[in-house]
């Protein structure tokens, strides 16, 4: 007698996800903060996304731990940093593309990409203590703002916070370019941040839609 072959689906469920941060605590804290409010309303918990936290936190040393971490072609492996007094950003860029390494990048620092949940702006700003103090943009929506705070995700994505920031993200990365030389890297633009496409990514890997976010702001 034939046994007959179960069908299975020829998509193979990615299961590596591994994500090295500048940030020892911003950075990591909000990326499980969204990964976690994802897994509660999505009953994705059988999904699991893998953090690391690497020995040094400039950018170069985090594309050699991501390198190491990334074993074959379909893994995802992302580092995320900003421009904010960092050196190497150009050989970072080049190498990271020559070895598959996603990059989510913001300048001048995180904290633009956390100013994207109020408002969209084209402010350039020389450091990041230049941007979370300024009255009459970042500090007037988190007056108390301080890194590693661990509420920051639950307050920046209040109110349609999230779905506000990927959208004026989105902008922000079609307009700025539009006011620099054709072909200008994105690592000499101020203010930038894609941090939305790491978000994107985390949605592919666990399985969501990713306009989810966009369309139905929490």
């Amino acid at each position: 007698m034939r046994v007959r072959k179960s069908k299975t689906s020829t998509k193979e469920i990615k299961r590596i996800f591994k994500i090295f941060t500048e940030g020892k605590e911003t950075e990591p804290r909000y990326i499980r903060a969204y990964v976690e409010d994802y897994l509660k309303k999505h009953n994705c918990f059988d999904k699991i996304l893998f953090a690391f936290k690497p020995k040094n936190h400039d950018p170069k040393s985090l594309l050699e731990n991501a390198k190491e971490a990334k074993v074959s072609k379909v893994d995802n492996v992302w580092i995320v940093f900003d421009r904010d007094g960092h050196d190497k950003i150009p050989a970072t860029f080049k190498e990271a593309r020559e070895n598959g390494i996603e990059i989510a990048f913001s300048s001048i620092s995180f904290a633009t990409w956390i100013l994207m949940h109020f408002e969209y702006t084209t402010a350039e700003y020389a450091s990041c203590e230049a941007l979370v103090s300024d009255l009459r943009h970042f500090k007037k929506y988190i007056p108390d703002y301080k890194k590693a705070m661990p509420e920051l995700f639950s307050i920046a994505s209040a109110k349609g916070g999230l779905a506000r920031a990927i959208n004026n993200a989105e902008k922000l990365c079609v307009e700025v370019p539009k006011g620099y030389a054709h072909n200008k890297p994105i690592y000499m633009m101020n203010p930038y941040t894609d941090f939305y496409r790491l978000l994107d990514a985390i949605d592919d890997f666990i399985g969501i839609e990713k306009n989810d976010k966009r369309q139905n702001p929490r």
